[in-house]
């Protein structure tokens, strides 16, 4: 007899200062997905490979039960928002890239869309009474705002929301789901998922890739958002006084053609592979910075307990025998312009 389970491998990808996230195992039951073990399928090896143009990931998996397991297998992407004004991305996210390859083979998968809040509490249901495109959020639109054409979201021609009751208005509000000026608040979750049959006793070969919605920043002033972010990048003593000097010239104020670094960021997330078999008995990390005639002056940094070897110019790698993940990743790029 085939032992059927239904599980989710979470991986999330970094948007809004959200994250990617490695594999983990889940149960969907009536209430949702609610975290689960698979402990009859071990993770014998991880590579992964981190820049801010893609992310690649291959997994190897074995099933040590004595019969098949069938699951349903997902890679979810982490909420993500709008963020105004600190974020003048175009929204939603554009994953086409996004692949997943199992055994060599491209699979066809489908799309869940929800909608949550900033805790996680679902309002897809209410958004779908209201006829509300909760993935394109409600037809909120940056470009006239950014360019200073209008002052309000409510002013968007075809912005959904202006059809609610002030009622419903105030509902969403409360849920922290609608700012008080109409900026939509409620975060997307997207959910890619498909079947997938693991032998018994087999090796099950799985991998993605795509291309990741990193978050943004720029700093003119070293006194200012690089110094906030440099306790979580484990910044290292000599890139932290390279980055203070080189805005050091910048005391006058005039920004114009004057030093700025910018910031680019990424999380990811390992302590979700613990809801396998463990420990990973090969993991392997390589982080890569892009380098290129544009990219001269870029930097990465991150927190990292393990050895991180510097191979090239563009790539610091990590390998690890028998790896069981205590944290998560979060991984900046500095580019000196």
């Amino acid at each position: 007899m085939t032992k059927v389970l239904k599980i989710l491998i979470l991986l999330c990808i970094g948007i809004y200062l959200r994250c990617e996230a490695n594999d983990s195992v889940v149960e969907v039951s009536s209430s949702g997905l609610v975290f689960s073990e698979e402990k009859d399928i071990s993770m014998v090896s991880e590579k992964l490979e981190i820049s801010p143009k893609q992310i690649s990931v291959q997994y190897e998996f074995e099933n040590t039960f004595k019969r098949e397991i069938e699951v349903t297998v997902g890679f979810p992407v982490p909420p993500f928002g709008i963020n105004w004004p600190s974020n003048t991305q175009s929204y939603p996210p554009d994953f086409s890239s996004f692949e997943v390859v199992v055994n060599g083979i491209n699979i066809k998968y489908s799309v869940d869309v929800k909608a949550v809040t900033e805790n996680g509490e679902d309002i897809t249901a209410f958004l779908k009474e209201k006829k509300i495109n909760y993935s394109k959020f409600g037809g909120f639109d940056i470009t006239p705002l950014a360019d200073g054409l209008i002052d309000s979201p409510y002013k968007l021609a075809n912005y959904e929301i202006n059809k609610l009751s002030e009622v419903d208005k105030k509902y969403l509000v409360s849920k922290g789901a609608l700012r008080e000026d109409g900026v939509p608040l409620w975060l997307n979750q997207i959910t890619y998922f498909w079947r997938q049959k693991f032998p018994a006793g087999g090796a099950t070969k799985i991998s993605h890739k795509y291309t990741p919605y990193t978050g943004g920043a720029f700093a003119y002033d070293p006194k200012e958002e690089y110094l906030q972010l440099a306790g979580s990048a484990c910044l290292d003593s000599r890139l932290k006084e390279k980055m203070f000097t080189y805005l050091s010239g910048n005391a006058s104020g005039v920004k114009e053609h004057s030093p700025m670094i910018n910031f680019e960021w990424a999380r990811y997330i390992l302590v979700t592979a613990n809801s396998w078999k463990m420990p990973i008995k090969k993991f392997e990390l390589s982080i890569k910075k892009e380098v290129g005639s544009d990219k001269k002056g870029r930097f990465v940094s991150l927190c990292w307990d393990g050895e991180l070897k510097k191979i090239n110019e563009n790539e610091f790698r990590s390998e690890i025998v028998n790896f069981k993940p205590k944290n998560d990743l979060l991984i900046y790029w500095y580019t000196l312009n």
